[in-house]
């Protein structure tokens, strides 16, 4: 997975990965966390609470 490849670089790593998708079980949420992203969203979704994530993990990353 490519997110795997950028949390593994040391150029890339900080990179935040949030992971947009329709796969909800727990196990598929396990997987993308332990994986190295940085949250995980799954569909249907409010744009609003995704905006609010992202600013959440900005805020964690540059403070």
């Amino acid at each position: 997975m490519f997110y795997k490849i950028l949390k593994k670089n040391a150029e890339t790593q900080h990179i935040f990965v949030v992971m947009l998708t329709s796969k909800d079980e727990d196990s598929d949420v396990i997987v993308g966390l332990e994986a190295g992203a940085d949250d995980y969203i799954t569909k249907p979704f409010s744009p609003k609470v995704l905006v609010a994530r992202i600013r959440r993990i900005l805020r964690q990353k540059t403070g």
